[in-house]
Parts: C-alpha cells; sequence; structure tokens
C-alpha cells in the first residue's frame, strides 16, 4: 500500500510540460515521482516513459531499486516483464526504460511520452537537451548542490514549472534520517543564526532547506590580490569558459611559483563568438602549444 505523502501531492499539482523539482536530502522528490509515472504507465495504454541518470550502475542501486520495491508494494510486479532489469513492459502497452547517459550518443534522437531525469545536476546539458525537446512532459529532480542550467536557462521558463522541497514534506522519512538533517543546522549555526561552521551551514541550506549551495572544495578562501605574476613563473595552461549574450566569456591563464598558483583574467566580456574568441586569443599570444580546459557543458561550441 502506498502511503501518500505532502511532497507526492506537491509534484501531483504540478501542470506545466516541464517539472523541476528542486530539493533537499530525504524530501521525497525520487520515490513520489515514480508512483506517479508507475500510476501513469499502468493506467494510460501504450505509453512510453524514460527514467534518465548519468550512470546506469548507479541507478540499479537507486532509483531502479526504488523502482521494483513500489511495483511489488502496488501489487503489480512480475519479474518476467522486466527485460534485463532495465526495461519494464505493462500488459497495456506501456513501458519504463532506464538509460544511462554516461555513454557518448546514448541519449540522441530518443522520443517519449515522459522523460524523468533523475538527479539531473549530473547530466550534462547536450544530453538533457537532446531527450527532453524529444519528450511530451518532463520530470527533473536534483540537490542542489551547486547552480547549473537547469536554475539558469529552464526554470523561469513559460512552459516550466518550479518546486522545491525539503525533508519536511516527507512524513514518512525515519527519525534517524531526520535527526541527521536537523544535525547540520546544529553544527553549522549558533542559535542567534550566525554561522558556526561553514562546511555544515553549507549541508543545511542545500540539503536541509533545499537552497542553491556551493560545491565544498571549489570556493576558495586563501587568495589574495598581487599587482604583476612571477618573470619566474611557469605556465601550466589556460581556463576558458564560453559565454555569449548576458554569460561572459572568460579565459585566464594559471602559472605556478614556489608552490603557488597565480591566475591571470584574458579575457572577460559578453557577446563573443566562437571566432571572436579565437581572434582574442591570438591578439593576447595565448600559447597553442599549452592545454586549454573549456567548458565541455557549453551548448554552442
Amino acid at each position: 500500500m502506498i502511503q501518500e505523502t505532502t511532497s507526492l501531492r506537491k509534484i501531483a499539482a504540478l501542470k506545466k510540460r516541464i517539472k523541476v523539482i528542486r530539493g533537499g536530502q530525504g524530501a521525497g522528490k525520487t520515490i513520489s515521482i515514480l508512483i506517479l509515472l508507475i500510476n501513469h504507465a499502468s493506467s494510460k495504454a501504450g505509453r512510453e516513459i524514460l527514467i534518465l541518470s548519468s550512470e546506469l550502475t548507479k541507478m540499479r542501486l537507486t532509483v531502479i531499486k526504488d523502482f521494483v520495491k513500489l511495483m511489488r508494494q502496488i501489487g503489480i510486479y512480475n519479474e518476467s516483464r522486466f527485460i534485463a532489469g532495465t526495461l519494464y513492459r505493462f500488459p497495456n502497452g506501456s513501458f519504463i526504460k532506464f538509460i544511462g547517459l554516461d555513454k557518448s550518443d546514448v541519449g540522441k534522437g530518443l522520443r517519449s511520452d515522459v522523460a524523468y531525469f533523475n538527479e539531473v545536476n549530473k547530466i550534462d546539458f547536450e544530453s538533457y537537451r537532446q531527450v527532453a525537446s524529444r519528450a511530451g512532459q518532463v520530470y527533473a529532480d536534483y540537490n542542489p548542490d551547486a547552480e547549473f542550467y537547469i536554475d539558469t536557462d529552464v526554470i523561469g521558463r513559460e512552459d516550466c514549472d518550479f518546486l522545491q522541497l525539503t525533508f519536511q514534506d516527507n512524513e514518512l522519512l525515519s527519525d534517524n534520517e531526520r535527526s541527521e538533517i536537523m544535525l547540520y543546522k546544529h553544527n553549522g549555526f549558533y542559535e542567534d543564526g550566525t554561522i558556526k561552521n561553514n562546511y555544515w551551514a553549507n549541508l543545511w541550506n542545500v540539503y536541509g532547506l533545499g537552497n542553491i549551495g556551493n560545491l565544498q572544495g571549489v570556493i576558495f578562501e586563501n587568495w589574495n590580490i598581487v599587482n604583476d605574476i612571477p618573470t619566474e613563473a611557469q605556465l601550466l595552461g589556460y581556463g576558458l569558459d564560453f559565454g555569449f549574450t548576458n554569460d561572459p566569456t572568460a579565459l585566464i591563464s594559471v602559472h605556478k611559483f614556489n608552490s603557488e598558483l597565480y591566475i591571470k583574467e584574458l579575457i572577460y566580456k559578453t557577446r563573443l563568438t566562437n571566432n571572436d574568441i579565437v581572434q582574442r586569443m591570438i591578439e593576447l599570444g595565448v600559447d597553442k602549444y599549452k592545454d586549454i580546459i573549456a567548458d565541455s557543458a557549453e551548448p554552442k561550441s
């Protein structure tokens, strides 16, 4: 028997084509979406439903395991209908297929009535775009470790519903996990709300409240501004973040001297095409024999 939660009711109320569900730990996002998809597949004939994540191996331990458990609870699971543990065919001709996007081009050309991106923040933009643009309905859920393309380019579209959930929306969460989540707040903040510890405060912000946070270990605090890079410093390479209209293109050079890194801003400008970027690199004398680490998720390049 399936018990209803606040999370399930809130997600079921979303009506637009794209449904984005951002949430913290224990919010019941995945279980609620699976319940809705199982109901959709079993009650409507001939539906084609895709459930996608970054890795199929991990899916077997998480979302596929949850799917089988729910199907058993509902009382409709038939192992002979679950082909290779990745494709479940319902008696009415509908199916749910689980796809890992860790192989190149696996998502190209896939059409569906419903596409559900589980932990969409771990899926690159191009894979998301290929599948989402061909789907009748889209569900996407994630823990907001850091801002990414869903936050900047999808939420806010006219055809997108956005919902933020927390563990407080999941009445079925165990007392143990609820206590662990509350520990993030206790360790991160004093009673007056001031920050006690940045690490725990970020965990509470992301996994407790479902707000966008900072990836731990990628925000550098021990830095300062210098007038010049030492002449003896070694050029290690370059970093390039593509932009175009509102987002600036950024190019930096990275140097090392006496175990310290020196970063020099070379380009920071909006509305640059790829040809513009190349021309600016030539003008700046960028060393073409050094590595340039670029933003691989940028859609136009």
